[in-house]
């Protein structure tokens, strides 16, 4: 028994120390030269970044419900859960070989010899009762089997990445359609009221036309801008319904379960600023880079196992236990039975099938590095153009504002000037219809604005909390 004691102490410690050194190269982060600002940006450097739940900063109540509805019951969430749960599964998996592989058996066997070959011509028969444990492992001369959990590890990295990085976009989908929804009730309560405005001028029109003061040309002119306009209620009342079943699907509940009362986008609270940070911050702030990054380090850790395939493996092997003819005896001093060894393996010609292996994998390396770059100037750019696009899409809002109070102006002119004699109704209705269409201009623009503040939040990184 105290052999086996030893040999219980002696394969760890040799595995030890010949287990030091690792081929292939340490994986280095490639170099990326971030800009020291943004340049749409009028901020001097800031280093805040947004909130982790940016969604608040448009005090909806009513959006904060949706969100948090859609991150509970979203279906690809959950599959991105699942994507950790067998990333984690397989890690347990690749990491096996870090360890000895220990079996025990136990047996019986019973002999019984021919009476022609038996001397004396008696049959003679035999018990053989056994319980032995073998164990094996192999030294991690070169790295191999470190490597292969390390990647295991940089994927499930990858994978919580993978997952952090659907929350943001999923998230910033519920915000723009909600937004979508909202500009649908505007533009419908004002299709109402620029149908009412055409249905008065083509009753004007109409009049006038019997009286043969008009010709055929004005009233079917007339009639055509009215069911023009009919028509585009039917087609907003369309899209609310299929923006709802969207809202539907995003939150995991089946189309039509999901209902919104009905609300003004032009109520919607604007964020006075959103904090920025540094363009070197999404090395650590965005979700897919740091998922291109683990994606990267496992792809290194791979490259890094195939090269250790290009060199012989060694394996100690110990086999201990007890052996007898009677079962009485087997747990006895005098039964131990036991066993050493070390296998050296080397592949001796298999073609290029190991070293073609090591060069395709390298290659795969280089192609990740290349992919991680472009997501880095990817994200700048991103940053850069949700930037541009808040600050022009404030001042297209300050310019349709500017032009809804003029055609207030001139909407509440012409009525004045109808009630003295000075214009006709039909110059009234007109001023009212080229109100109404400025305001309809002033509410896409308020709606470009907010899909644009949610993308600005997207492109920094949103509520992600930086690197696991």
């Amino acid at each position: 028994m105290t052999l086996n004691v030893n040999v219980k102490f002696v394969l760890p410690v040799v595995a030890t120390v010949l287990s030091g050194c690792a081929v292939g190269p340490n994986y280095v982060r490639p170099d990326i030269k971030a800009p020291t600002s943004w340049k749409a940006s009028e901020k001097d450097r800031a280093t805040l970044w947004p909130q982790a739940e940016w969604w608040k900063n448009f005090s909806d109540s009513k959006l904060e419900r949706l969100v948090n509805a859609v991150l509970k019951n979203n279906y690809d969430i959950k599959s991105a859960i699942s994507r950790i749960d067998q990333a984690r599964a397989l890690a347990k998996i690749a990491g096996s070989g870090l360890f000895p592989s220990v079996n025990a058996k136990s047996g019986t066997n019973r002999d019984q010899r021919s009476t022609t070959i038996a001397r004396g011509g008696r049959v003679r028969t035999s018990n053989l009762y056994t319980m032995q444990t073998t164990a094996s492992y192999e030294l991690d001369i070169w790295g191999k089997n470190r490597m292969t959990a390390k990647a295991a590890k940089a994927r499930i990295e990858s994978s919580i990445y993978d997952w952090q990085g659907i929350r943001l976009a999923l998230t910033a989908e519920a915000a723009t359609t909600y937004f979508q929804f909202l500009v649908l009730n505007d533009r419908l309560e004002i299709a109402h009221k620029i149908t009412e405005a055409q249905r008065g001028i083509m009753d004007i029109i109409e009049k006038r036309y019997r009286t043969g003061m008009v010709s055929g040309l004005d009233l079917a002119q007339a009639k055509a801008n009215l069911a023009s306009v009919e028509a585009t209620i039917s087609a907003i009342e369309q899209q609310k319904k299929q923006i709802l079943n969207a809202i539907a699907v995003l939150a995991g509940e089946n189309p039509g379960d999901i209902e919104i009362k009905n609300g003004s986008l032009m109520l919607a609270v604007i964020p006075v600023s959103i904090p920025e940070g540094l363009p070197s911050g999404l090395l650590e702030r965005r979700p897919d880079i740091n998922e291109a990054e683990a994606e990267l380090i496992a792809a290194n850790a791979d490259m890094r196992v195939a090269k250790a395939a290009l060199f012989p493996s060694i394996t100690l092997t110990a086999q201990g236990g007890y052996a007898s003819q009677n079962l009485s005896s087997l747990i006895n001093p005098a039964s131990t039975l036991y066993s050493l060894g070390a296998n050296i393996a080397a592949t001796v010609f298999q073609g290029y099938r190991l070293s073609g292996e090591y060069e395709r994998i390298k290659a795969r390396y280089q192609e990740l590095i290349y992919n991680y770059q472009k997501a880095m100037i990817s994200a700048f750019s991103d940053v850069e153009n949700a930037l541009i696009a808040v600050k022009k899409l404030d001042e297209q809002e300050i310019l349709s504002t500017e032009a809804v109070d003029h055609a207030q102006k001139a909407y509440n002119i012409s009525g004045v000037q109808y009630k003295h004699g000075l214009v006709d109704y039909t110059t009234v209705l007109q001023t009212e219809a080229a109100l109404l269409n400025n305001r309809n201009t002033q509410i896409l623009t308020r709606l470009n604005r907010l899909i644009a503040l949610t993308g600005l939040y997207k492109a920094l990184g949103g509520g992600f909390e930086g690197k696991i």
